[in-house]
C-alpha cells in the first residue's frame, strides 16, 4: 500500500514537472522578473501623463522589420553608426574652441560654394539665411562657428541629391580641423532597409543640427534637433497659423485625424499598420493607403484595398483644418511632415515615435504644445480589438470578460496597461489553468496556446520581451461574444481616443494657442528654423547672457528676445501684461534736429518748450545731425528739465534709434524737428502708451495697400479711418525697440535707410508689427502735425522732395521682401480723450486744450 502511494506521488509529481514544462518552463523568481521588468519597462502613472516622456524602447515586432537584426551587438549598432559614433562623447567642453568667439563675438562663416557642387534648393535656403543673418561674416578669421558650403541635407543614397564622395571633400578643407566649432545640416540620413543614421562620411568633433534624430544618438547641449521640412517650406516668413480667433469652445468637427502612408514591411509599419484599428469613420478618421511606391501591389494584403478606398473619400486640407488633435507617428525615419503640418493648422499634434527627440526641445516645452504619446500604447490598445471596421471602440468591456475572469473573486488581469505585467490573475482564471501550474499565461503551450487560438492573429502580447503570445481570433473572440453583447466596446482608459477626449476643453484651448505661437515664432520658414538654431549655440556660446526657458516659450519668443539687453522678462515690453508690470510714469524725449539753428522762432525751440512742460517730462534729448557746429548753450531755452545735446558721429538717418545710455526711461518719445505738438497732446499720448506699452502710439498715420496692377506693395499718406502705421516723428515707443533695431536688423536694410536718409520710421513700424503681431495705436486727429519748412536747407525740405514718396514704396517692398512677409496690420481704431468733441462744458474735459487745436 504505501509502495502505491509513492507510486502515485512519484506520477503526480513527474505530470506536475512536464505540465510546467510546457508552459513556458520553470517560473523565473519574481524578484527576478520584477528586476528585468524594471530594467526594459518604465512605470508609472497611466498616459496621458505627458509630461513624462518614457523611456526608447525596441521595435516589438522585429522580426517583420527588414533589415533588423533582433542580435545586432552594441559594437555592430556602432559600426553601423560610424558616421556619428567618432564623436559620440562630443559637448561644447570637450568639442568646441570658445576661444575663436572671444574676439569678435558670435560669427558664422559659410564655405564659398566650390565649382561644380550641386546644391539643393533647401540647403541654398539654408546658405541664405544665414548669410543674411546678423551672425555672417565673411572673414574666417573673424569666425566663431563654420557651415560647409557642400550639400549635406539628403545622405540618403537613393536620392538624387545625395552627394558623392562627401568624406573625402570634407577631409580636403583647410578650416575643417578635425570637424571642430563646425555645424552640418541635414533632413535625410541612412536609406533602406534600415534608415540608420550615418552620414556617410565622419563628422569628427562637429555639430549636428539634424532632423529625425533619436534620443540614443543626439548628443545633449551639442547637437541640435531641427524639425523635417520639405522643399516648398518658404525661405522667409511663412504664412500665419490658421488659428485666427480664440475660438469658444475649442472642439471641431474631428476629435483625431491622419492620412497617410502605410508601410506593409520594414520600419515604421507596426505603428501606421494598426492605425485601422483606432479608425471608426466619425471623430475619429485615421487613414492609410497602401499605393506608394513601385511595387506596391507585390506586398499588398487583405486589408489594401478597403484601406485605399476610405483613403480616397477623404479630403486631408479638410481634416486637418477642422481636428482637434493631429497623430503624428513615424515614418521610416522618426520625423515626419505631419509635424509642422498639424502645428500650423493649430491641430494638437499626438506624437507617436517613440525615441525621437523633438525639434529645439533644448529651449521648446513640448508639453504645452503637443500630446507625447507612446506607440506600445497604441500597439497594446489595438491588440484588444476585433479588427473590424464597424466603428465601434476597441477597448475591453464587462460582458463575458469580467463573467470568466471570475468578477470579485480575485484580482484577474493584473495592471492597467500602466507598463505592469498584463498576466493572468486568480479566480477561474487559475482554475481553468489548473490550480498551481505557474504564475498566469506566459509563452505556455498547452491547453492556453490551444485555448487563445494559435497562430490566427495578433492581440494582447504575453510577457513584454518582444515576442508575441497575443490573443488571437479563434476561440477568444468566440470566448468574449463578438457582436452578441458588451464584449468589445466603449475605450479602455490609456487608449488614444480616451486619453484626448478626457484632456479639459481650457487645455485643448491653450495647447492651440502655442502650437500658433511656436509655429509663427520658430518654424514658419526656413529663416527661422536657422536663426532658432543659431540662437541656441549662441546661447551655450554666451552663457552669461542667454535665454531663459520663460522667454524661449512666450510671446514674442527666443528669436525677438535679445538677453544682451536685459535677462529679466520685466524689462521687455511684451511681458509688462502677464508679469502684472506697469510702466514707468516718465519719458524721455528725442528730437532729431537737422537744420542749423539761425533764429528763436524755430519750430524746435517751440517744440523743446512744450515738451519740458509735461508733467511726465524727465528729461530731453537734442540728437544734433545738422553739418554745422553745434549751437552755443546759451542759444537754446531754459526748461524745467534737463536738456542733452549730442551730436551724431556719424549723422545719417537711423542713429536717432541707437540704444543711447543717455535714455533711462523705458517710454521714449520720439520727435522731428519741425514737429508741432502741444503739452496737453504730449500728455495724453503718454497715458495712452502706458496702456500699450508694446506698441507704437502717436499722432502722425500712414497705410499701405497691395496694387494689383504692379504686384506690389504702396504706401499712401490718404487722409482715412484706416491705417498700418504710426510716423516716429511724433510716436512713443519703448527704448528697448531702439536697441532691437541696432542690433537684430541687418546692415544692409540700415545701410539702405541711411543711404536715401528715409524710411527710417517706415523701418521701425514694420519691425515692432513683427514682433507685436499687432498695429501701433492712433491718438486723437491731428491734420498737422509739422509746420512749414520755408527758406531753409534742402536737407530739411526732403518731405518736399518728389523723390521722397516714390523712395518710400521702394523701402516697403524692400522691407517686406527681407521680412518674408507684410509685418503691418491695418487698424481702424483711434483714442481721443472722454467727452473730446461732446456738446457739454469744457470745464468737465481733462483735456480741454486738444480741442482746440
Amino acid at each position: 500500500m504505501q509502495a502505491k502511494k509513492r507510486y502515485l506521488v512519484l506520477v503526480s509529481a513527474g505530470a506536475c514537472l512536464l505540465l510546467l514544462l510546457s508552459f513556458g518552463g520553470l517560473p523565473v523568481p519574481a524578484s527576478k522578473r520584477s528586476q528585468a521588468w524594471r530594467d526594459g519597462h518604465r512605470t508609472g502613472p497611466h498616459w496621458p501623463h505627458f509630461s513624462e516622456r518614457l523611456q526608447p524602447f525596441s521595435p516589438w515586432d522585429q522580426t517583420d522589420s527588414e533589415g533588423y537584426d533582433t542580435r545586432m551587438s552594441p559594437r555592430q549598432k556602432r559600426d553601423s553608426n560610424s558616421g556619428l559614433y567618432q564623436g559620440r562623447r562630443c559637448r561644447m567642453d570637450s568639442c568646441f574652441d570658445f576661444s575663436l568667439c572671444a574676439k569678435t563675438g558670435f560669427k558664422v562663416y559659410v564655405y564659398p560654394q566650390q565649382k561644380g557642387e550641386k546644391i539643393s534648393e533647401s540647403y541654398q535656403s539654408i546658405l541664405a539665411s544665414i548669410e543674411g543673418s546678423r551672425f555672417y561674416t565673411s572673414d574666417p578669421g573673424q569666425a566663431c562657428l563654420f557651415v560647409l558650403s557642400l550639400d549635406t541635407l539628403d545622405r540618403d543614397q537613393l536620392s538624387p541629391q545625395y552627394v558623392h564622395n562627401l568624406k573625402a571633400k570634407v577631409q580636403s578643407l583647410s578650416l575643417w580641423n578635425g570637424g571642430r566649432n563646425h555645424l552640418i545640416f541635414n533632413l535625410y540620413s541612412g536609406t533602406w532597409p534600415d534608415y540608420t543614421e550615418d552620414l556617410g562620411f565622419d563628422i569628427g568633433q562637429a555639430m549636428l543640427a539634424k532632423a529625425s534624430i533619436s534620443m540614443e544618438n543626439f548628443r545633449p547641449n551639442f547637437d541640435v534637433s531641427i524639425p523635417l521640412f520639405s522643399k516648398d517650406h518658404p525661405r522667409t516668413g511663412g504664412d500665419r497659423g490658421f488659428l485666427k480667433y480664440n475660438t469658444i469652445p475649442p472642439f471641431r468637427k474631428y476629435m483625431l485625424v491622419f492620412k497617410g502612408k502605410r508601410y506593409l514591411t520594414g520600419i515604421g509599419s507596426d505603428t501606421r499598420n494598426a492605425l485601422y484599428h483606432v479608425h471608426n469613420s466619425e471623430d475619429v478618421v485615421l487613414l492609410t493607403t497602401c499605393k506608394h511606391g513601385k511595387d506596391w501591389q507585390k506586398h499588398k494584403d487583405a486589408r489594401c484595398d478597403a484601406d485605399n478606398a476610405e483613403y480616397d473619400k477623404y479630403d486631408y486640407k479638410e481634416m486637418l483644418h477642422n481636428s482637434t488633435f493631429c497623430l503624428v507617428p513615424r515614418g521610416r525615419r522618426l520625423g515626419s511632415f505631419r509635424f509642422l503640418e498639424a502645428l500650423q493648422a493649430a491641430c494638437i499634434p499626438v506624437m507617436l515615435s517613440n525615441g525621437w527627440e523633438l525639434p529645439f526641445s533644448e529651449v521648446i516645452d513640448w508639453n504645452t504644445a503637443a500630446v507625447i504619446g507612446d506607440e506600445r500604447l497604441l500597439l497594446q490598445m489595438a491588440s484588444l480589438g476585433t479588427g473590424g471596421r464597424d466603428g465601434s471602440r476597441n477597448s475591453w468591456g464587462k460582458g463575458r470578460v469580467q463573467e470568466f475572469m471570475g468578477k470579485g473573486t480575485g484580482p484577474g488581469i493584473h495592471g492597467e496597461r500602466d507598463g505592469s505585467r498584463n498576466s493572468w490573475g486568480k479566480g477561474r482564471v487559475q482554475e481553468f489553468m489548473g490550480k498551481g501550474t505557474g504564475p498566469g499565461i506566459r509563452k505556455g503551450k498547452g491547453r492556453v496556446k490551444e485555448f487563445m487560438g494559435k497562430g490566427t492573429g495578433q492581440g494582447i502580447h504575453g510577457e513584454r520581451d518582444g515576442s508575441r503570445n497575443s490573443w488571437g481570433k479563434g476561440r477568444v473572440q468566440e470566448f468574449m461574444g463578438k457582436g452578441t453583447g458588451p464584449g468589445i466596446h466603449g475605450e479602455r482608459d490609456g487608449s488614444i481616443p480616451s486619453t484626448i477626449r478626457s484632456i479639459h476643453q481650457d487645455k485643448i484651448l491653450s495647447l492651440r494657442q502655442q502650437t500658433q505661437f511656436l509655429w509663427e515664432a520658430y518654424f514658419s520658414s526656413v529663416e527661422k528654423i536657422v536663426l532658432t538654431t543659431l540662437e541656441i549655440i549662441h546661447d551655450r556660446v554666451l552663457q552669461h547672457a542667454s535665454r531663459s526657458n520663460l522667454m524661449w516659450n512666450n510671446h514674442p519668443g527666443g528669436l525677438f528676445t535679445l538677453p544682451q539687453y536685459s535677462s529679466f522678462l520685466g524689462h521687455f515690453p511684451f511681458h509688462y501684461a502677464p508679469l502684472g508690470i506697469k510702466p514707468q510714469t516718465l519719458f524721455t524725449a528725442v528730437i532729431h534736429a537737422v537744420t542749423p539753428l539761425v533764429s528763436q522762432s524755430q519750430p524746435i525751440l517751440k517744440l523743446l518748450v512744450a515738451v519740458a512742460k509735461s508733467q511726465y517730462c524727465a528729461q530731453i534729448i537734442v540728437l544734433w545731425n545738422c553739418d554745422k557746429p553745434l549751437p552755443a548753450k546759451h542759444r537754446w531755452p531754459a526748461t524745467s528739465q534737463p536738456v542733452i545735446v549730442i551730436e551724431g558721429e556719424s549723422k545719417v538717418m537711423g542713429s536717432r534709434f541707437l540704444p543711447y545710455n543717455s535714455i533711462v526711461t523705458d517710454a521714449v518719445l520720439s520727435l522731428d524737428e519741425d514737429t508741432v505738438l502741444s503739452t496737453t497732446e504730449v500728455d495724453f499720448a503718454f497715458t495712452v502708451w502706458q496702456s500699450f506699452p508694446e506698441r507704437i502710439v502717436g499722432y502722425p498715420a500712414r497705410s499701405h495697400f497691395w496694387d494689383a496692377n504692379k504686384e506690389r506693395w504702396g504706401y499712401t499718406s490718404k487722409w482715412t479711418n484706416d491705417y498700418s502705421m504710426v510716423l516716429t516723428g511724433a510716436a512713443f515707443y519703448h527704448r528697448y525697440y531702439n536697441y532691437l533695431y541696432t542690433n537684430y536688423l541687418p546692415a544692409s536694410l540700415r545701410s539702405m535707410v541711411d543711404q536715401l536718409s528715409n524710411c527710417e520710421d517706415i523701418l521701425m513700424n514694420f519691425l515692432v508689427s513683427a514682433v507685436t503681431k499687432m498695429p501701433p495705436i492712433k491718438v486723437t486727429q491731428k491734420k498737422q502735425y509739422k509746420e512749414t519748412m520755408m527758406g531753409q536747407t534742402t536737407r530739411a525740405s526732403r518731405w518736399a522732395d518728389p523723390d521722397h514718396f516714390a523712395q518710400r514704396q521702394t523701402c516697403m517692398n524692400k522691407f517686406a521682401s527681407w521680412f518674408g512677409t507684410m509685418p503691418l496690420v491695418h487698424s481702424q481704431m483711434r483714442l481721443d480723450p472722454i467727452l473730446f468733441k461732446d456738446q457739454v462744458s469744457i470745464l468737465r474735459k481733462k483735456y480741454r486744450d486738444i480741442e482746440r487745436l
